[in-house]
């Protein structure tokens, strides 16, 4: 009786199928994780510079709007135009803007995020809140946001005392 010197070919083509398998799910569940990290990653993001806003307004003594680019994941701080003449600040206003992480999207409706394909971009800002010298935000605000197919994040203002709460849309409030 010989001995067996080495591998069917027949068993080196399952030992390679079965590592191309376990790597196409390692790969696919590795992009959930990131997306899903990139989502909190601009929940944080945005929570911060709203927080930043509020607080720039109360001590420069100027209005601030926040906007966003709805379909796109850009959004924009600037002086808001119709107080700007009534500023109690003698400095220049602070402008800034930001990108999210690719891949984010504001939308207007959380179920854009759920669709097929992604919504197409947008073009221009939309005002999302003002926040007025005193702390006040200029009315109750919801910025939906994500990753196209994964959980919609939302922050929330409120108008009467510009607080600022995060969600993840399935009713929970995240802690900052």
């Amino acid at each position: 009786m010989n001995p067996r010197q080495g591998y069917t070919l027949l068993e080196l083509m399952l030992v390679l199928a079965l590592i191309v398998v376990a790597a196409g799910i390692t790969f696919s569940l590795a992009d959930v994780l990131l997306n899903s990290n990139k989502a909190a990653a601009s929940q944080d993001q945005i929570r911060a510079a709203l927080v930043k806003l509020r607080s720039r307004a109360m001590a420069e003594g100027r209005a601030y709007t926040f906007q966003v680019m709805n379909n796109a994941g850009q959004y924009k701080i600037a002086p808001d135009v119709e107080s700007e003449l009534t500023a109690n600040s003698e400095d220049p206003p602070y402008q800034q803007e930001t990108n999210l992480p690719e891949g984010v999207l504001f939308v207007k409706q959380k179920e854009s995020l759920y669709g097929k394909t992604a919504p197409l971009g947008g073009s221009t800002y939309e005002t999302a809140v003002i926040f007025h010298p005193d702390g006040t935000a200029s009315a109750d605000a919801l910025l939906i946001f994500g990753v196209q197919g994964q959980t919609a994040r939302a922050i929330r203002i409120r108008g009467l005392t510009g607080s600022i709460q995060q969600f993840d849309l399935n009713g929970q409030e995240v802690q900052p």
